[in-house]
């Protein structure tokens, strides 16, 4: 019911507790995940969608190039319905203590 509540689930659990864990969500989830992400996968998806009667909409957080690098390798596609898509990857910069 939480991404805290996720988290514990999954350090109890042997089997996945040394996998990567993949975080899907709403706007909220996604900023309280990247306050401890070290990594970043990103599907953008082209896609033009009716936004009549929509409210309260949410928007994926900006990533803030200040904490992520882009890392090489983007990869570039269409999905079976002809759609463009590309899923890039951002790495936390690492800081050093002085």
């Amino acid at each position: 019911h939480s991404l805290s509540g996720g988290l514990q689930a999954v350090a109890k659990n042997a089997d996945y507790r040394f996998n990567d864990i993949y975080i899907c969500g709403g706007q909220n989830v996604y900023e309280e995940a990247m306050l401890i992400a070290d990594r970043l996968v990103i599907t953008d998806v082209d896609a033009k969608v009716s936004l009549d009667g929509a409210k309260n909409l949410r928007y994926f957080p900006e990533i803030d190039l200040n904490i992520w690098h882009e890392m090489p390798g983007t990869i570039y596609g269409v999905t079976k319905d002809g759609f463009d898509y590309r899923i890039s990857e951002y790495q936390r910069h690492i800081t050093v203590p002085v």
